[in-house]
C-alpha cells in the first residue's frame, strides 16, 4: 500500500509517477502493459487545488468542465461528450451511448437522484457515514462492455462542520484518467457542501490498481521532470450553485450545437468564467478566431492556459 498527501493535484501527481515507475510491478490486463501499485490512495488537502498546471499533462479545463457538466445532465450519450473528446467512441458499445457513464448513475434513473439522496441523509444527520453514491454495480460483473466503471463508490463526511469525500476506484489510469476524476469528484463534492451549507473539506482517493500504461512511461517522466511552480486555488461556489449549474447546462447546449438564442446571463464572476470557457471552446470549434481572442480577454489567466480543444 501506497500513500500520500498534498496541497495540490501538481504536486500529488508526481508523488505517484515517483512510486509506480519505481517501485511498482508488471502486469499486462486485456494483454496492455502497465505498471503498477495496488492499494494507492492520496489526499488532496485543499479540493479547490484540482486543476493541473504541468504542461507536459497537457491538462484540459475545457474536457473537464465538459464532463462534469455531462455528469450534472444525468447523461449517458456519445454525441455530447464527443464534442469535448473526440476519443469517446472507442468506448461506446453501441456507437450512441456510454454503458458505464457516471453521469446516468448518480444523477439519472431515478425519481430521487443519488446526489439528492446523500443531501437529504446529511441534513438530517451531519454525523451520517450512509451518505454514499454507488457506480459500480452487481450488474457489471455480469455484461461485456468496452465501458466497466471504474468508480466503485464515493463517500461523504461531514466532519468538523467540513464535508469530506473519500473515493474508491478498482482501477485509475494515472496519467490520463485521475486528473479527470479528481476535477469532476472534488466539484460534485463542493456541489454538496454547498447545498448542505457546509464548508469543503479534504479529499481523499484510493484505487486497487493505480497503473501508467506503457505507452505513457516517457510521458510520466517527462511529467516528474518539470518543476512545480504553479498552484491556483479555484474560487468557492456561490450560493444556489446547483440551480446556476442548470443554467449553465442550458447555455452549454446551445454552444453545443452552435445555436444563438436562448442564451442567459451570469452576474457572478465564477460562473461567468465557466461560462465563457464554454463559449470559447464553441468559436473556436467554429473558426471564429475574433470572438475567441475577444472571450479569452475575459476569462481570467488562471483558466487561459488550460483552455484546450
Amino acid at each position: 500500500m501506497f500513500g500520500v498527501a498534498g496541497n495540490s493535484m501538481d504536486e500529488i501527481l508526481k508523488k505517484i509517477i515517483a512510486e509506480i515507475m519505481t517501485n511498482g510491478e508488471e502486469y499486462s490486463p486485456r494483454n496492455m502493459l502497465i505498471r503498477e501499485i495496488n492499494g494507492c490512495h492520496f489526499r488532496l488537502d485543499n479540493p479547490r487545488n484540482r486543476i493541473i498546471y504541468n504542461p507536459e499533462r497537457r491538462f484540459s479545463l475545457t474536457f473537464a468542465l465538459g464532463e462534469f457538466l455531462w455528469y450534472l445532465a444525468g447523461k449517458n450519450d456519445l454525441e455530447t461528450i464527443l464534442y469535448y473528446n473526440g476519443h469517446y467512441d472507442r468506448y461506446s458499445d453501441d456507437g450512441q451511448t456510454l454503458y458505464g457513464a457516471y453521469g446516468k448513475r448518480i444523477f439519472g434513473d431515478d425519481e430521487k437522484c443519488q446526489v439528492d439522496r446523500i443531501i437529504e441523509l446529511l441534513r438530517k444527520d451531519k454525523d451520517t457515514r450512509q451518505a454514499v453514491i454507488s457506480i459500480y454495480n452487481s450488474n457489471d460483473n455480469r455484461n461485456i462492455t468496452k465501458d466497466v466503471p471504474c468508480t466503485c463508490t464515493l463517500q461523504f463526511l461531514i466532519r468538523n462542520n467540513r464535508l469530506n469525500c473519500i473515493t474508491y476506484m478498482r482501477s485509475n489510469d494515472l496519467i490520463l484518467g485521475t486528473v479527470n476524476d479528481i476535477f469532476s469528484f472534488t466539484m460534485l463534492q463542493e456541489l454538496v457542501a454547498n447545498e448542505v451549507g457546509v464548508e469543503i473539506g479534504w479529499y481523499e482517493h484510493i484505487a486497487g490498481s493505480m497503473h501508467i500504461y506503457k505507452e505513457h512511461y516517457e510521458l510520466a517522466r517527462k511529467i516528474f521532470d518539470v518543476p512545480l511552480d504553479r498552484v491556483y486555488t479555484m474560487p468557492n461556489m456561490p450560493d444556489n450553485a446547483r440551480d446556476k449549474f442548470q443554467t449553465l447546462l442550458k447555455n452549454e447546449k446551445i454552444y453545443r450545437h452552435n445555436l444563438s438564442v436562448g442564451l442567459q446571463e451570469f452576474s457572478d464572476d465564477y460562473f461567468k468564467d465557466l461560462d465563457n470557457i464554454l463559449k470559447f471552446l464553441s468559436y473556436k470549434k467554429r473558426g471564429e478566431k475574433k470572438l475567441q481572442e475577444e472571450i479569452r480577454e475575459r476569462i481570467i489567466k488562471n483558466y487561459v492556459g488550460v483552455i484546450r480543444g
